[in-house]
């Protein structure tokens, strides 16, 4: 029989949430595979219940290096060769092959996505069933069964931390099918991160001329003007901005951290960052310019930013690529935004990697 994944099965796995299940699988003495951020993070949200006898990591630079006082080493440097690993990495599919391969199975693919990066904790917010009516209306309002099963699919992982639920859309990330790509001339890319989008759009949008590149970190923006430089090819027009989109024009706190993808907009941020409404940055845009296509990918400053561009998007209805995964609130919190902008927009939800980041809502002008 195959499994239909509508909103009663959401229902039962919210009912019979499983995600401390995990910890019942959890050996006395453990290797964890994976000596970065997700391993670090793991490691203190079994702290009580397993002791990590060392980090396994493939990255040479790691090896050798300690983390808390312990030990990283490689895959076949460890002492104890039946002691159990668990799997703390975005790259777990590659890990099991590794380990199949080896004919070593003693392992648990651990959900280190849905702990809080900062205390390790279990993130409350999966409870859906606290907000029932707000999910089930955006499941409702999805355009085509494919995006009702994703969106129904990465609900229940967040529950359960089952990765059997992943799905991965078969289109590229931020390109839906739907989109008539011809039309698009001008964008604007908010978390541009290192340029890689901006290949991307470049590359897909084939009348693209203009590309507007909001990326508030440093180091970042010097790795797209060099990304730029090395490609030796014609972008058409690319605007770099050194800010941050948000509901008004302000100063924000930005914390960062290793892993510059997760840099964020928050309270204990340890730096000061320059944030623009959109509506502000369209002020200043020539009046006969018409902005096509937005993409978000900022840390969970969306919805903010959202109901910053409200003048923007009602004058120039573009379509709309926004990363809803970042906070589960948002799985409908930015549905709600641009419903309430009350455009007519189709609405449609992929997802685009085999762990939980890169869910993307997409929002479609009815005449795209």
């Amino acid at each position: 029989m195959v499994k239909e994944y509508n909103w009663d099965y959401l229902l039962r796995c919210l009912e019979s949430n499983n995600i401390n299940d995990f910890n019942n699988k959890i050996n006395k003495d453990v290797y964890v595979f994976g000596a970065g951020l997700a391993g670090n993070k793991v490691k203190k949200a079994i702290e009580g219940m397993a002791n990590v006898h060392a980090f396994i990591d493939n990255d040479e630079k790691k090896v050798n290096t300690c983390i808390d006082g312990i030990k990283v080493m490689g895959f076949q440097e460890r002492e104890i060769k039946d002691m159990q690993i668990i799997i703390a990495s975005q790259w777990y599919k590659e890990i099991i092959r590794q380990l199949n391969d080896e004919d070593f199975y003693n392992y648990i693919v651990y959900p280190f996505e849905l702990f809080e990066w900062d205390n390790c904790k279990i993130i409350e917010e999966f409870k859906v069933l606290e907000n029932a009516e707000k999910y089930k209306n955006v499941y409702d309002n999805l355009e085509d069964d494919l995006s009702k099963e994703v969106y129904i699919r990465m609900l229940a992982y967040r529950a359960t931390g089952d990765r059997e639920l992943i799905k991965i859309s078969n289109y590229d990330q931020y390109i839906h099918p739907s989109i008539e790509k011809n039309k698009v001339n001008t964008v604007i890319d908010a978390g541009a991160y290192n340029g890689d989008t901006i290949k991307i759009f470049f590359s897909q949008f084939s009348n693209l001329n203009h590309l507007y590149a909001f990326e508030p970190t440093k180091d970042k923006l010097i790795q797209i003007k060099e990304m730029i430089n090395k490609e030796k090819r014609n972008f058409g027009e690319i605007t770099l901005l050194d800010k941050c989109l948000w509901s008004t024009c302000t100063n924000l706190k930005f914390q960062t951290f290793d892993a510059a993808m997760t840099n964020k907009v928050s309270d204990e941020g340890e730096i000061t960052i320059s944030a623009i409404s959109l509506d502000e940055f369209a002020n200043g845009l020539n009046s006969n310019q018409k902005i096509n296509f937005i993409k978000m990918d900022i840390e969970g400053s969306e919805v903010e930013a959202l109901k910053g561009g409200e003048q923007l998007i009602k004058k120039d209805k573009p379509i709309l690529a926004i990363s809803i995964y970042h906070d589960i609130t948002h799985f409908w919190k930015v549905f709600d935004v641009i419903q309430q902008f009350d455009l007519g927009y189709k609405y449609f939800v992929g997802h685009h990697k085999d762990v939980l980041f890169d869910t993307v809502l997409y929002a479609l002008p009815s005449n795209n």
